[in-house]
């Protein structure tokens, strides 16, 4: 648990490193000034994003070792991303980084068929990546705006498995790094100043190296979330 708050931490730490860092833009973005034309439009566009919602893995197990498998499951998520467009214009490329981080418990039991527990399982599980790809910006009149990003993310996977079978309890735990890929799209509106609001959805298809027992964990599915976000 420790470890894992420590990653967590790690990964807030760089998230805010880079926020920092980033030069500010005092214009209002080009989809601002669309629906709000006395500001000009600004080149440069910044936004901060924050994003809570549910990952739904499917093809979610762990091959190699002891064989061990970890079924589809929902992990609740939260997420952040700071995405800059190298210019404006009515359609804005750029670049975008950020993370996401998610746990959860299961247990599954089996019975017999006078409805006996004879094995009880739990698998823990923590995710937490890392991506950093290009960044696409459509500016939509009325305060929308639509976008997509598209690169390779880091993973980092902790699972810890325990069987009991009411005679011996087995405890397997392990973690490790890799990598893969992510592609994602949104929608967000501006609810006041240069605050948005928004739906996205992320795909996500990546590998770690778990070691020991279990091997690799191939974690795989889609991510759904709300979005809120600010442009500087």
């Amino acid at each position: 648990m420790v470890r894992r708050l420590v990653v967590v931490a790690c990964a807030l730490l760089s998230t805010l490193l880079v926020t920092s860092c980033a030069q500010r833009v005092t214009n209002r973005p080009y989809w601002y000034s669309r629906a709000h034309p006395n500001p000009p439009p600004a080149a440069g566009t910044h936004v901060i994003q924050g994003t809570v919602g549910i990952s739904q893995l499917r093809g979610f197990d762990t091959t190699g070792g002891a064989g061990n498998e970890v079924r589809d499951r929902s992990l609740p998520m939260l997420g952040g991303a700071f995405q800059r467009a190298f210019r404006d214009g009515p359609i804005q490329i750029g670049i975008e980084g950020g993370f996401t981080f998610g746990f959860d418990r299961d247990r599954t039991t089996v019975s017999t068929g006078g409805g006996a527990i004879v094995v009880r399982r739990d698998d823990d599980v923590f995710l937490l990546d890392g991506f950093v790809g290009a960044y696409f910006n459509i500016p939509m009149r009325q305060g929308w705006r639509l976008y997509a990003g598209i690169g390779p993310v880091l993973q980092y996977a902790d699972v810890e498995v325990e069987v009991d079978d009411f005679t011996a309890v087995t405890r397997i735990s392990d973690n490790g790094f890799g990598g893969g890929y992510y592609a994602r799209a949104g929608a967000e509106l501006e609810i006041g100043g240069a605050a948005l609001l928004g739906l996205g959805v992320r795909w996500l298809d990546s590998t770690a190296d778990l070691g020991g027992a279990l091997g690799n964990l191939d974690v795989q599915g889609a991510q759904y979330g709300l979005t809120l976000s600010q442009a500087f």
